[in-house]
């Protein structure tokens, strides 16, 4: 019996390319994702843009072991509410950075104290401590809608700090570039927040 997924979600990483059929618009697609320019991929709910990332995804770590791809999901926006008047972007470089260091970590890629550093406004240099930190702040973001609540964000870098740190890990360890793939931005985001997002990073 045949099965069905309505959302890209639902599939396993392990199935993705197998159910993938793509035209040749897909490829143009898929080949401005994989390319060193960034890249906005705009569409209604349904069209497969979830999916052409993460087949992109694989296709960068498949071609280059030197190449990182990152996804990251911003699917639960509409349940943030807290008092931080800056609270998405707070929520988005926590959420980014937690992406990274949980793929650097499944990469088995190293992190030096004085990266760990800069993850971490210079709190830790603990890699497995800083991801736990920044998993807890992506939580408390992500619980704030079942009562307004403040956010401990002290532990989160400037994002200046965030690059310099994310070159030391590509110099530390031959990684020649860091792919982002930002899914869900657009359709979730108010204008504000997604402006802040894009004029930010």
């Amino acid at each position: 019996m045949a099965e069905f997924y309505l959302r890209t979600e639902s599939i396993k990483q392990s199935d993705i390319k197998r159910l993938s059929v793509v035209n040749s618009q897909d490829i143009n697609l898929i080949q401005a994702l994989k390319s060193s320019e960034p890249c906005l991929l705009e569409g209604s709910r349904g069209t497969g843009k979830s999916f052409l990332m993460k087949v992109s995804e694989i296709e960068i770590e498949e071609e280059n072991p030197n190449f990182i791809p990152v996804f990251v999901a911003f699917n639960k926006s509409s349940l943030i509410n807290t008092d931080d008047g800056l609270q998405f972007y707070h929520w988005m470089l926590a959420k980014t950075l937690k992406a990274l260091t949980n793929k650097l970590r499944k990469k088995g890629i190293t992190v030096s104290d004085y990266s760990a550093g800069l993850l971490s406004n210079d709190e830790s240099d603990n890699p497995d401590l800083i991801e736990s930190n920044l998993k807890e702040i992506v939580k408390i973001f992500e619980e704030s809608y079942k009562g307004q609540s403040s956010v401990d964000i002290s532990s989160l870098p400037d994002i200046e700090d965030v690059k310099e740190a994310i070159e030391n890990i590509c110099n530390e360890n031959s990684i020649e570039r860091i792919y982002f793939f930002f899914d869900e931005a657009a359709h979730v985001f108010r204008p504000e927040p997604l402006k802040k997002q894009i004029t930010t990073n």
